[in-house]
């Protein structure tokens, strides 16, 4: 059998930083999850940006809060992707590249957080979960791929969550049991876990089953 030795010449600066190379995206994938991600150092440092994400304050005039914070935690732990990735009739809030995996940033709101918005919908509402549905249906049609969906609330008030929850969802290949932060804890050990009573997101029920929600709607 021949081996193949494919060599990489790096400049001597960048040798002494101590940067990691590879000779593909799929080496530095199988390094990031298998080896990075796994030391102290990484999760030390994840914990603090995390922080300092909480506490800044910096908001951006054209990007919602909750997804300045997943950009910058995208960012932190060193996840490539693009913001808006148009596709035809959508864009995605965040196409990983390096993976080909799609999270969305999930508005309490506007997307109807069905933990939130239990006994009744505006028509506001009620009109974007139509929309959601098609879009997720759009997706995998035409992409097979199941998008992450982060929702406000997690972002706010567990991202250490969102964090692991986007690490799982990477080293799984984009499969996962569900796709919906709200049907995940982390338990006393620290480890992601899924939720005893899984929540269905009104974009994966039939219409009757929610439309009652929504005064105006007969």
């Amino acid at each position: 059998m021949i081996i193949a030795i494919k060599k990489i010449y790096v400049k001597k600066y960048k040798v002494e930083s101590e940067q990691n190379h590879f000779c593909s995206i799929v080496c530095r994938q199988d390094w990031y999850a298998n080896i990075w991600s796994q030391t102290e150092e990484w999760k030390n440092k994840s914990r603090e940006t995390m922080i300092n994400l909480l506490t800044s304050g910096k908001i951006s005039k054209t990007n919602s809060k909750p997804q300045q914070i997943i950009d910058c935690l995208l960012n932190s732990i060193g996840i490539n992707f693009e913001k808006e990735y148009g596709i035809k009739y959508y864009c995605i809030d965040n196409y990983l590249f390096d993976f080909n995996l799609m999270i969305e940033v999930q508005g309490d709101y506007w997307h109807s957080n069905p933990n939130i918005f239990k006994d009744s919908l505006t028509d506001t509402q009620y009109k974007r979960i139509a929309r959601d549905k098609a879009k997720h249906t759009y997706i995998k049609k035409n992409f097979n791929i199941e998008v992450l969906y982060l929702w406000e609330n997690d972002i706010y008030n567990n991202l250490e969550l969102c964090k692991n929850l986007i690490d799982l969802y990477i080293k799984s290949n984009g499969k996962l049991v569900n796709y919906h932060s709200f049907n995940y804890h982390i338990d006393d050990n620290s480890n992601l876990c899924l939720r005893e009573n899984i929540v269905i997101p009104y974009q994966d029920m039939k219409v009757e089953q929610y439309k009652h929600l929504c005064k105006h709607v007969s």
